[in-house]
Protein backbone atom coordinates (compact mmCIF):
# COMPACT_ATOMS: atom_id res chain seq x y z
CA UNK A 1 0.00 0.00 0.00
CA UNK A 2 1.38 3.36 -0.87
CA UNK A 3 2.12 6.18 2.11
CA UNK A 4 0.58 9.20 1.16
CA UNK A 5 -2.48 7.87 0.94
CA UNK A 6 -4.11 7.81 3.94
CA UNK A 7 -7.86 6.74 5.08
CA UNK A 8 -10.45 8.17 7.33
CA UNK A 9 -11.68 6.49 10.37
CA UNK A 10 -15.41 5.48 9.83
CA UNK A 11 -17.74 3.61 12.51
CA UNK A 12 -17.39 0.36 11.12
CA UNK A 13 -13.63 0.67 9.66
CA UNK A 14 -12.67 3.13 6.80
CA UNK A 15 -14.08 5.46 4.45
CA UNK A 16 -15.58 3.67 1.93
CA UNK A 17 -14.90 6.73 -0.44
CA UNK A 18 -11.53 7.08 0.79
CA UNK A 19 -10.82 3.26 0.08
CA UNK A 20 -12.53 3.08 -3.62
CA UNK A 21 -10.58 6.07 -4.53
CA UNK A 22 -7.49 4.78 -3.29
CA UNK A 23 -7.94 0.82 -5.26
CA UNK A 24 -9.29 3.10 -8.26
CA UNK A 25 -5.69 4.99 -8.43
CA UNK A 26 -3.89 1.40 -8.00
CA UNK A 27 -5.56 0.43 -10.58
CA UNK A 28 -4.92 3.38 -12.80
CA UNK A 29 -1.18 2.95 -11.70
CA UNK A 30 -1.23 -0.53 -12.32
CA UNK A 31 -3.11 -0.36 -15.84
CA UNK A 32 0.06 2.75 -16.64
CA UNK A 33 2.45 0.33 -15.50
CA UNK A 34 1.44 -2.46 -17.67
CA UNK A 35 1.31 0.02 -20.87
CA UNK A 36 4.86 1.18 -19.93
CA UNK A 37 6.29 -2.89 -19.66
CA UNK A 38 3.79 -3.47 -22.96
CA UNK A 39 6.34 -0.42 -24.25
CA UNK A 40 9.50 -1.60 -22.96
CA UNK A 41 8.55 -5.25 -24.29
CA UNK A 42 7.80 -3.76 -27.88
CA UNK A 43 11.42 -1.84 -27.74
CA UNK A 44 13.39 -4.89 -26.57
CA UNK A 45 11.50 -6.85 -29.24
CA UNK A 46 12.67 -4.14 -31.51
CA UNK A 47 16.33 -4.52 -29.85
CA UNK A 48 16.11 -7.81 -30.69
CA UNK A 49 14.80 -7.98 -34.10
CA UNK A 50 17.70 -5.53 -34.85
CA UNK A 51 20.27 -7.68 -32.69
CA UNK A 52 19.15 -10.55 -34.83
CA UNK A 53 18.96 -8.91 -38.25
CA UNK A 54 22.92 -7.40 -37.68
CA UNK A 55 24.11 -10.98 -36.21
CA UNK A 56 22.71 -12.32 -39.47
CA UNK A 57 24.24 -9.59 -41.61
CA UNK A 58 27.63 -10.02 -39.76
CA UNK A 59 27.05 -13.66 -40.40
CA UNK A 60 26.25 -12.97 -43.99
CA UNK A 61 29.40 -10.69 -44.40
CA UNK A 62 31.84 -13.46 -42.34
CA UNK A 63 30.33 -16.17 -45.09
CA UNK A 64 31.02 -14.20 -47.65
CA UNK A 65 34.34 -13.50 -46.40
CA UNK A 66 34.87 -17.33 -45.58
CA UNK A 67 33.87 -18.11 -49.26
CA UNK A 68 36.42 -16.00 -50.61
CA UNK A 69 38.78 -17.38 -48.51
CA UNK A 70 37.92 -21.00 -49.41
CA UNK A 71 38.07 -19.82 -53.13
CA UNK A 72 41.40 -18.54 -52.29
CA UNK A 73 42.18 -21.81 -50.82
CA UNK A 74 41.23 -23.91 -53.41
CA UNK A 75 43.09 -22.19 -56.12
CA UNK A 76 46.10 -22.31 -53.99
CA UNK A 77 45.66 -26.00 -53.33
CA UNK A 78 44.15 -26.48 -57.37
CA UNK A 79 47.96 -24.90 -58.09
CA UNK A 80 49.85 -26.98 -55.39
CA UNK A 81 48.26 -29.92 -56.94
CA UNK A 82 48.97 -29.53 -60.60
CA UNK A 83 53.09 -28.53 -59.46
CA UNK A 84 53.14 -32.03 -57.09
CA UNK A 85 51.37 -33.54 -60.19
CA UNK A 86 54.35 -32.27 -62.22
CA UNK A 87 57.14 -33.01 -60.00
CA UNK A 88 55.70 -36.30 -59.42
CA UNK A 89 55.94 -37.03 -63.29
CA UNK A 90 59.04 -35.65 -63.52
CA UNK A 91 60.34 -38.26 -60.27
CA UNK A 92 58.65 -41.05 -61.91
CA UNK A 93 60.23 -40.16 -65.24
CA UNK A 94 63.61 -40.17 -63.71
CA UNK A 95 63.07 -43.17 -61.47
CA UNK A 96 61.99 -44.73 -65.10
CA UNK A 97 65.24 -43.98 -66.78
CA UNK A 98 67.38 -44.71 -63.56
CA UNK A 99 65.60 -48.19 -63.27
CA UNK A 100 66.32 -49.10 -66.97
CA UNK A 101 69.76 -47.92 -66.64
CA UNK A 102 70.01 -50.05 -63.95
CA UNK A 103 68.25 -53.25 -65.12
CA UNK A 104 71.04 -52.67 -68.44
CA UNK A 105 73.49 -52.82 -66.15
CA UNK A 106 72.44 -56.00 -64.23
CA UNK A 107 71.91 -57.40 -67.31
CA UNK A 108 75.67 -56.60 -68.47
CA UNK A 109 76.32 -57.93 -65.36
CA UNK A 110 73.93 -61.02 -65.09
CA UNK A 111 75.61 -61.64 -68.79
CA UNK A 112 79.26 -61.36 -67.82
CA UNK A 113 79.08 -63.80 -64.42
CA UNK A 114 77.30 -66.45 -66.76
CA UNK A 115 80.54 -66.28 -69.21
CA UNK A 116 82.89 -66.35 -66.28
CA UNK A 117 80.51 -69.06 -64.58
CA UNK A 118 80.84 -71.29 -67.80
CA UNK A 119 84.20 -70.38 -67.94
CA UNK A 120 85.18 -71.85 -64.93
CA UNK A 121 82.80 -74.45 -65.63
CA UNK A 122 84.80 -75.78 -68.41
CA UNK A 123 88.25 -75.04 -66.43
CA UNK A 124 86.94 -77.22 -63.57
CA UNK A 125 85.22 -79.65 -65.97
CA UNK A 126 89.05 -80.01 -67.26
CA UNK A 127 90.50 -80.03 -63.99
CA UNK A 128 88.74 -82.49 -63.26
CA UNK A 129 89.12 -84.56 -65.73
CA UNK A 130 93.05 -84.26 -65.35
CA UNK A 131 92.69 -84.62 -61.84
CA UNK A 132 90.89 -88.08 -62.86
CA UNK A 133 93.02 -89.20 -65.32
CA UNK A 134 96.21 -88.06 -62.52
CA UNK A 135 94.81 -90.26 -59.80
CA UNK A 136 94.49 -93.65 -62.20
CA UNK A 137 97.94 -93.17 -62.81
CA UNK A 138 98.44 -92.96 -59.36
CA UNK A 139 96.71 -95.29 -58.41
CA UNK A 140 98.20 -97.48 -60.84
CA UNK A 141 101.99 -96.78 -60.26
CA UNK A 142 100.49 -97.72 -56.04
CA UNK A 143 99.63 -101.21 -57.29
CA UNK A 144 103.02 -101.60 -59.26
CA UNK A 145 105.07 -100.35 -55.90
CA UNK A 146 102.82 -102.32 -54.08
CA UNK A 147 103.49 -105.52 -56.19
CA UNK A 148 107.03 -104.81 -56.51
CA UNK A 149 106.78 -104.42 -52.42
CA UNK A 150 105.05 -107.87 -52.53
CA UNK A 151 107.66 -109.91 -54.20
CA UNK A 152 110.55 -107.97 -52.54
CA UNK A 153 109.15 -109.63 -49.38
CA UNK A 154 108.25 -112.77 -50.91
CA UNK A 155 112.27 -113.28 -52.25
CA UNK A 156 113.28 -112.16 -48.62
CA UNK A 157 110.90 -114.63 -46.87
CA UNK A 158 112.41 -117.27 -49.47
CA UNK A 159 116.02 -116.64 -48.33
CA UNK A 160 114.77 -117.04 -44.70
CA UNK A 161 115.68 -113.18 -44.05
CA UNK A 162 113.31 -111.23 -42.04
CA UNK A 163 112.26 -107.73 -43.36
CA UNK A 164 112.94 -105.09 -41.09
CA UNK A 165 110.25 -101.97 -42.03
CA UNK A 166 112.56 -99.68 -40.29
CA UNK A 167 115.82 -100.06 -41.92
CA UNK A 168 115.43 -102.52 -44.94
CA UNK A 169 112.77 -99.61 -46.30
CA UNK A 170 115.59 -96.67 -45.87
CA UNK A 171 117.94 -98.80 -47.99
CA UNK A 172 115.54 -100.11 -50.45
CA UNK A 173 114.26 -96.29 -51.21
CA UNK A 174 118.23 -95.33 -51.55
CA UNK A 175 118.28 -98.34 -53.67
CA UNK A 176 120.50 -101.02 -51.85
CA UNK A 177 118.74 -104.34 -51.19
CA UNK A 178 119.75 -106.94 -48.94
Amino acid sequence: MREDMKFRNAVNGFNKTDVMTCIESLLKENAEQKNKIKELEAQLCDCQASLAQAKEETQNKDMCAQCDAAKVAQAQLGAAMMDAKRFSELILKEANDKSAQVLNTALGDVSDATDTANGLSESLKAAKENFAATLDSLQDELATIILSFMDFRTDLEKKGEKFNYTTDFAAMSAGESK
